[in-house]
């Protein structure tokens, strides 16, 4: 978590993509502020996009970042729902071995793409 924000991550076969623009480490919390497809809604509706920013963005170790384990607890809040921002914040207080080093934030962007409809 040494990058500079904005960081962008993008699905390399569809215009899908995630902009981490802040993060914080503060008092037992870390926040990350984020973008999804750019405020782009396409002709999905709001609750989808509400639902991949609570589920498929998460904090894991980085250690474990290809293995699926329960995610660490956090939650999410709308900050712009016109823009597709959300800001999630991850519980860290009770974790020993918190450090930029050893922890890395996880998209899902399979998610997002796997609930594309087709175009006919």
């Amino acid at each position: 978590m040494e990058q500079q924000t904005p960081i962008k991550i993008q699905s390399d076969r569809q215009n899908l993509s995630v902009t981490v623009e802040k993060m914080k480490l503060k008092k037992g919390n870390f926040t990350v502020d984020f973008q999804v497809n750019h405020g782009n809604m396409k002709n999905w509706n709001f609750s989808f996009f509400k639902d991949f920013a609570r589920n498929d963005i998460t904090l894991v170790k980085e250690s474990e970042k290809a293995i699926y384990k329960e995610p660490m607890k956090h939650s999410t809040k709308v900050i712009d729902e016109k823009e597709l921002r959300f800001r999630s914040t991850f519980d860290i207080g009770t974790v020993s071995d918190f450090s930029k080093d050893n922890y890395v934030i996880r998209v899902n962007l399979d998610s997002l793409s796997a609930n594309i409809p087709l175009e006919s």
